[in-house]
């Protein structure tokens, strides 16, 4: 296969991951508070990122962190702690 079949493919399958998961998101609030629902996908996300990372690179104690990677994990926390709890309730209300 070509890398172009293989980048639209990508693209078409990640605009359908992203459509599914609001419609489950917003099925999901109707039943959970957002703060539960945020505790859920961060937590089911922690433990795919982290599944992910031991099957393909180097363990976490042995990279080098930087403030680079403080930041970065300071912006999530901000990001997809404050951002999707907000995001969620939005969906609620829809």
């Amino acid at each position: 296969m070509s890398d172009h079949f293989l980048g639209v493919s990508f693209a078409i399958i990640t605009a359908m991951s992203w459509a599914a998961c609001a419609l489950f998101f917003q099925k999901s609030s109707e039943a959970m508070s957002p703060f539960a629902l945020n505790f859920f996908k961060n937590s089911l996300a922690l433990i795919l990122f982290m599944l992910t990372f031991a099957l393909f690179s180097e363990p976490l104690w042995q990279m080098g962190w930087g403030e680079d990677a403080a930041w970065l994990l300071l912006s999530g926390a901000i990001g997809i702690g404050i951002g999707d709890v907000l995001f969620f309730r939005s969906l609620h209300l829809l």
